[in-house]
């Protein structure tokens, strides 16, 4: 089962009691309180690649943000959520369907940031599973036991949503 994290935040828990149902597997992915430990913009002025590790299990992540429209510096945590659907009992197949005015109130409005991407990549070795998700060019490595990752597979559609957790120690 991907790792809870644990917080006083209001917002995420909040956000687990309203949507509960999509907060659980096999919709939940991964759920984790991350820290940054680098934002590395070298390759492009807008976007950053930021490493994050988790502050409960040995999960670490690799994630391309748009600096410009998410700020993230280094020693913030981090909230990361990454769900198959955004609304349980609706299939999206659309990306107009992903518009707030045609699904709604959602989880997403409790978070800040909030990508769509497919796995594209998926490897294991050593009890680690390592998977690959493009949104849209934006790239993730995400790194972790196999149990933590087991829910993502090839070909699988992800919505990865972050959100600061300034209160997290």
């Amino acid at each position: 089962m991907p790792a809870a994290a644990t917080s006083s935040s209001t917002n995420q828990t909040s956000a687990i009691t309203e949507y509960g149902a999509l907060m659980q597997p096999p919709n939940l992915l991964l759920e984790d309180v991350m820290t940054v430990s680098n934002v590395d913009h070298s390759r492009f002025d807008k976007v950053g690649r930021i490493t994050l590790e988790s502050q409960e299990t040995s999960t670490k992540l690799e994630y391309d943000v748009y600096t410009e429209l998410y700020p993230v510096e280094v020693g913030e945590s981090l909230h990361i959520v990454m769900l198959k659907t955004l609304a349980l009992g609706e299939k999206l197949e659309s990306y107009a369907q992903h518009d707030k005015r045609v699904l709604g109130a959602n989880i997403a409005d409790k978070f800040g940031y909030v990508t769509y991407g497919t796995c594209y990549e998926r490897s294991q070795k050593d009890g680690k599973t390592t998977v690959h998700i493009s949104f849209g060019g934006l790239l993730m490595r995400a790194t972790s036991e196999d149990t933590h990752l087991r829910g993502i597979n090839l070909d699988d559609r992800v919505y990865c949503l972050v959100k600061k957790d300034d209160l997290v120690s």
